[in-house]
């Protein structure tokens, strides 16, 4: 089991992982297809939308083993990498790291 199974995201993201953040996992994940091109670390990647951060325009996805944090550019089209930009995340502490003062 990931870290990522049963985090709590807090108040700064809205968890996407059930059926009720079905319907926008869906819309960030089509938008986050439309940006990723070759060379980007995601680039090829299945990703599976879990949270969307309030009010950035930042995701975190899974892909494969995997976890990011993705800025969305909302361009509706491939960007050059490293857009839109990604920071992997290791582990809760790291995300909790990477989003202390960010929010």
């Amino acid at each position: 089991m990931s870290w990522i199974d049963g985090h709590d995201f807090g108040e700064d993201f809205v968890d996407l992982r059930g059926t009720d953040g079905a319907a926008r996992a869906d819309v960030l994940l089509d938008e986050l297809r439309r940006e990723v091109a070759p060379g980007h670390p995601l680039h090829g990647l299945a990703c599976r939308v879990l949270a969307e951060a309030l009010p950035q325009e930042e995701i975190l996805v899974a892909a494969g083993e995997q976890v990011a944090l993705v800025h969305l550019t909302w361009s509706a089209h491939h960007e050059s990498p490293p857009w839109p930009s990604t920071e992997l995340v290791e582990s809760a502490a790291t995300f909790r790291d990477l989003i202390a003062h960010r929010y």
